[in-house]
């Protein structure tokens, strides 16, 4: 029996550190997912002049507060719908909601396995965070440390547990991230560790932590996971990233894993010369992970 989808838009970048991602779903609905599946488009009054405050200001934090409950809301009525939600981006910080909404639809907060692929690892706090953006801080936000207000998006527990997590693709990251994974115990798969060991055997590694102990589970791609060479609008490129023909190999794993859950973010149409590229990079992804052609 094939999956039905719903597509929830996050249509805002808030959480970034440059504009552009919350143009994402519009411009995917427009040119890749121009369906009928889509949630209805929820615009924040507050979202541009929010914008231009620092970027930890309390502005910001209460408009990506406002999207992600909406999120919340949207993934949970989807599951209960019998759709797989799959949350558009929009910048990061998308997750703080949408992974929030897969733990209180399935009651799974601590149960909820959540496989990260990107090229950063989205693990700071504002104490440790050069840049102070939110879409840099979502895992830790899922993990308990953050903002009250984000960190308590759902109930007054972490949604997620260090144990259940793992990331991959990670390249450009800073010291306080590290020492928060390494006290928690979450597994990181370094884009040196897919050189090393292979893209099949990373997955595989993978799989099993955010499966092992969990009732649901959640995939979530930033696409600045891979190169600049096949996606070049993204919120924040890095170089050395996961090539094409390793990034078929991970999501037909993928696939096969059967993720309640899926989300792209990122996706920036103000970045990069040729943000077609991109576009039909995530074409891709979506014809990959759904096994359906657009």
């Amino acid at each position: 029996m094939s999956k039905k989808f719903k597509f929830i838009p996050y249509n805002c970048g808030a959480g970034a550190s440059l504009s552009g991602c919350e143009m994402g779903p519009t411009v995917l609905k427009e040119t890749v997912f121009s369906n009928n599946l889509w949630e209805e488009f929820y615009y924040n009054t507050e979202h541009d002049k929010s914008l231009e405050t620092q970027q930890s200001s309390k502005e910001r934090i209460r408009v990506i507060e406002d999207y992600c409950k909406k999120i919340v809301n949207d993934v949970e009525k989807a599951i209960n719908d019998g759709y797989t939600p799959v949350t558009i981006g929009g910048d990061h910080s998308i997750a703080i909601g949408s992974v929030a909404g897969l733990a209180k639809a399935k009651k799974s907060s601590r149960r909820t396995g959540l496989l990260w692929v990107d090229a950063h690892l989205d693990g700071h706090t504002i104490e440790t965070s050069p840049s102070k953006a939110i879409h840099g801080m979502p895992v830790a936000h899922l993990l308990g440390y953050g903002f009250d207000e984000l960190v308590n998006i759902i109930d007054n527990v972490p949604v997620i547990s260090p144990e259940h997590l793992c990331l991959i693709g990670g390249r450009s990251f800073e010291e306080g991230e590290i020492r928060l994974y390494r006290k928690l115990g979450v597994k990181l798969f370094l884009m040196d560790d897919i050189k090393r060991m292979g893209i099949k055997n990373v997955v595989d590694e993978a799989l099993k932590i955010v499966t092992k102990g969990t009732q649901c589970h959640f995939l979530s791609i930033d696409t600045d996971a891979f190169d600049p060479d096949i996606a070049p609008a993204v919120g924040s490129p890095e170089s050395g990233g996961i090539n094409k023909n390793d990034m078929i190999t991970m999501l037909e794993k993928l696939r096969d894993a059967n993720f309640d859950a899926i989300e792209i973010a990122e996706y920036n149409p103000k970045m990069g010369k040729n943000d077609g590229m991109t576009r039909e990079l995530i074409k891709d992804i979506w014809t990959i992970l759904s096994k359906n052609k657009i």
